[in-house]
């Protein structure tokens, strides 16, 4: 059944949409302790999302895999993969504050001016 499950994921054409996909399968074995197959899926979407460079989904997935590990007593993988997630959740972090910064930088230059003469005007 997980090798159906796994098949249909890939159908998607979407890359990340397949990680996702992958990545929600195996949290569902992971919800009914079938480790292996969690464990399988959960690689398959850390793997997409990685090609993708998904930091997010790396984080995620990653955590799922620490999970899987811990529940398998195999606390050396459990805290590489947790430790992984938490290097992937800092790039996340990093990622936004450029965006806002970046957001903030065109507001003042772009739209501050607008909304400061609009509001003299009225």
């Amino acid at each position: 059944m997980q090798q159906e499950h796994s098949q249909g994921a890939k159908q998607l054409e979407d890359i990340g949409s397949q990680a996702q996909a992958l990545g929600l399968l195996g949290h569902l074995y992971e919800q009914d302790q079938q480790w292996q197959s969690a464990q399988k899926l959960t690689q398959q979407a850390l793997e997409l999302a990685l090609a993708e460079r998904d930091s997010l989904h790396v984080a995620e997935w990653q955590w799922q895999l620490g999970r899987i590990y811990h529940q398998q007593s195999d606390q050396t993988r459990a805290l590489q993969a947790y430790q992984q997630a938490v290097e992937h959740l800092g790039i996340v972090q990093k990622n936004r504050r450029i965006i806002r910064n970046t957001v903030d930088f065109h507001f003042k230059i772009r739209l501050n001016p607008s909304i400061e003469n609009t509001w003299i005007y009225y």
